[in-house]
């Protein structure tokens, strides 16, 4: 990109007093943001509210409960000048003299999730109010790094599960899910005394986890997909172990363990096929 035209795209940044859970969807291409910057969004992307709170003070190294520009950057005085980017305009400012107050940084980091949450809802519910039980599996799976013959299995579970009258999931209802999958290490330790004693565990006994985890309850149609998804016997029972690989995978988008995967055109090529194949 020329400098004419980053400075164009730079010069389009909003305040972050502007900033809502549609910032990047009004962005769409006029933005531009690092590698790092990259990572760290995915992050708070994954990120339950206590973990986040940790995040934050990561960052703060003078404890003053604010983040300037340098603390972001974890950059010392004597570090040359970093290129400007949507992001560190968007949060510093155009003289990147501003400030992040706690309160401040929890905002983005929440509308960041909710922007998300609802970008994926929507791709899925083509216009519609509700997404079919076929595409909350298909959405649940998404990233995750399970062998295509199990995916298809999870798929046809669910279609043979499911009846041309089921409601669909509302946005509210993929909301309370996506609340929950950001929580998903706090529910694994709630979990750990079922899976450890390989004890069957019921929807109700998963309610009672999620809303011991999450402060509020699950709803109880999301539930059963998770069942009609997960429940490989239909003895309404989960595997614990099985579902919390999923679901860590689909928290992390994939990105786990794939750091260490092969690179070039052969495997991008597979890769892609896999991909397809899912649909």
């Amino acid at each position: 990109m020329k400098e004419k035209e980053l400075r164009k795209v730079l010069d389009s940044t909003p305040s972050f007093r502007s900033g809502n859970k549609a910032l990047f969807r009004s962005l769409d291409q006029n933005g531009i943001i690092s590698y790092s910057e990259y990572i760290f969004l995915l992050t708070l992307m994954t990120k339950s509210k206590s973990s986040f709170k940790i995040a934050f003070l990561m960052f703060d190294k003078d404890d003053n409960e604010r983040i300037d520009r340098d603390e972001f950057l974890l950059k010392s005085e004597e570090e040359v000048k970093k290129q400007d980017t949507t992001l560190l305009l968007h949060f510093f400012g155009i003289k990147g003299n501003k400030k992040l107050s706690f309160e401040e940084f929890r905002n983005f980091y929440q509308n960041l999730q909710e922007e998300i949450m609802e970008i994926e809802f929507h791709e899925f519910a083509r216009g519609k109010s509700t997404i079919s039980p076929m595409d909350f599996a298909r959405l649940v799976l998404r990233y995750t790094v399970v062998h295509k013959d199990d995916y298809h299995k999870y798929i046809n579970r669910v279609k043979e599960r499911s009846s041309p009258d089921d409601m669909g999931v509302s946005l509210r209802q993929w909301a309370g899910f996506s609340l929950f999958l950001n929580n998903l290490e706090e529910f694994s330790t709630a979990v750990r005394l079922y899976a450890n004693a390989d004890m069957p565990v019921s929807p109700p006994e998963f309610s009672r986890a999620v809303q011991t985890t999450i402060g509020e309850p699950l709803d109880p149609y999301v539930v059963s997909l998770i069942y009609r998804i997960f429940d490989a016997n239909d003895d309404q029972t989960l595997s614990y172990p099985e579902f919390l690989a999923v679901m860590n995978d689909r928290l992390h988008r994939g990105l786990k363990g794939r750091l260490d995967k092969p690179w070039g055109w052969g495997p991008f090529k597979k890769c892609v096929i896999n991909e397809l194949s899912r649909y």
